[in-house]
């Protein structure tokens, strides 16, 4: 049995109640979620440390609104968020009780997702593909695609921009390719030929 002593060591103990509304997996998410936030590691986070993952995520908000946010959840009143604070606001999330801190943490769950996959491409690279997720917004990257032997495109390398909407990954990322490319866009007639006059104000 832990002692009381024990658990307000921990800085990842919560009570009984909030256990049980989620599963193991979820806590360790929460967990991980947490910590990326904590970036001091102290077991709380603070208004810089939400400043700047807010900022990170392209959400602009000065530090007198993240204070008024804090308080909407800070419980004991020591001007952070302690862990089991966060997890209550999940818990009242997940029954409809919302606010804009907690909507900004369900979209940041998103953004560790994102994160998560990219790692994977690093442990799991694709050849000939090289990922650069922008600094401060994971939800945005530039994907390079080295053009493939024996084809057109060989030794070419071709810029992909790939934006992650709030859908994702229940709807796929707006790709965009940047490197302008010399392909034909013309008007087949009939016998399988094209003019040449078509050639000249197509080609772009």
């Amino acid at each position: 049995m832990t002692s009381p002593l024990a658990r307000i060591q921990d800085p990842f103990h919560i009570p009984d109640s909030l256990k049980h509304e989620f599963s193991a997996h979820e806590l360790a998410e929460f967990v991980d979620q947490f910590k990326a936030f904590d970036t001091s590691g102290d077991g709380a986070i603070d208004v810089e440390e939400l400043t700047n993952m807010m900022h990170c995520m392209n959400v602009k908000i000065d530090h007198e609104e993240i204070q008024q946010l804090i308080l909407l959840v800070d419980e004991n009143n020591s001007g952070q968020i302690e862990f089991n604070e966060f997890v209550r606001m999940m818990s009242n999330l997940r029954r409809g009780k919302s606010n804009k801190l907690s909507k900004f943490m369900q979209l940041s769950k998103q953004a560790f997702n994102i994160r998560r996959e990219y790692r994977e491409t690093l442990e799991n690279p694709i050849q000939g593909c090289t990922i650069v997720p922008f600094p401060m917004d994971m939800r945005q990257w530039n994907v390079y695609l080295q053009g493939p032997d024996d084809s057109p495109y060989q030794s070419g390398c071709f810029i992909f921009h790939f934006a992650f909407g709030h859908e994702y990954p229940y709807e796929p990322p707006s790709v965009r390719l940047l490197t302008r490319i010399y392909h034909l866009n013309f008007i087949m007639l009939a016998d399988g030929t094209a003019s040449f006059e078509c050639l000249d104000q197509l080609w772009t």
